[in-house]
């Protein structure tokens, strides 16, 4: 019998006890099974998958041989990753002991996964030692030290704005100030999200007299 299950989560990395590696419960996880030999994706049969080590470790998923990540479709393994020294941060973040992961994906820009760290209120964003991190994407230009995060999806650092992972563009940081919801001004330009607005209704909703800009 194959039951979809959660299978007990690996919270110190590989080797769950035998009573772990044999347990099944339902769970979210509705895609993902085991029977008493194998595991599954779906109706898939896995064979390269270890049926007695394979347990979870939060975003994504472990056996004695490989980092597996569960895309829209499938269940692979992550060619590159080390299941050894491999640690799930939430927010799709995952790291060894060479780089960085997100979402299944390998972070090209961090080479020193045991230094990436997520930042706790607001996932979506990392850090490592030299680069800020927005959906898995190197802030452009950003300097580490002074990157701060801000209300509503907006960062800074002291000399560049962000929305998200894009830079606002022409921005004055003296003179800009956030808005409400994903709008933003300077002295001159007003920012939706990151790309500027030039309608002049929506200018003078925001308080620009005609002769600004």
């Amino acid at each position: 019998m194959i039951c979809f299950c959660r299978v007990e989560p690996c919270s110190t990395g590989l080797n769950p006890t035998p009573g772990h590696a044999r347990r099944c419960c339902l769970h979210r996880c509705i895609f993902i099974a085991r029977d008493a030999h194998a595991v599954y994706h779906t109706w898939t049969h896995l064979p390269a998958i270890d049926r007695d080590s394979f347990c979870q470790c939060g975003d994504y998923w472990l056996d004695k041989r490989n980092v597996h990540f569960e895309y829209e479709t499938s269940l692979k393994a992550l060619a590159e990753a080390d299941c050894a020294t491999f640690r799930s941060m939430g927010g799709g973040y995952g790291a060894d002991d060479h780089g960085g992961w997100y979402c299944g994906r390998r972070m090209k820009h961090c080479l020193r996964g045991d230094l990436l760290q997520t930042i706790p209120h607001d996932p979506l964003y990392a850090v490592d030692e030299s680069s800020v991190y927005c959906d898995g994407k190197p802030l452009p230009g950003v300097d580490r030290a002074r990157w701060q995060l801000l209300d509503g999806h907006f960062s800074g650092d002291g000399s560049r704005i962000c929305y998200l992972e894009q830079k606002l563009p022409r921005v004055d940081v003296a003179s800009w100030r956030m808005l409400q919801g994903s709008w933003s001004r300077d002295h001159k330009h007003l920012f939706d999200m990151f790309m500027i607005e030039n309608d002049p209704t929506l200018r003078a909703q925001h308080g620009f007299r005609g002769d600004e800009g």
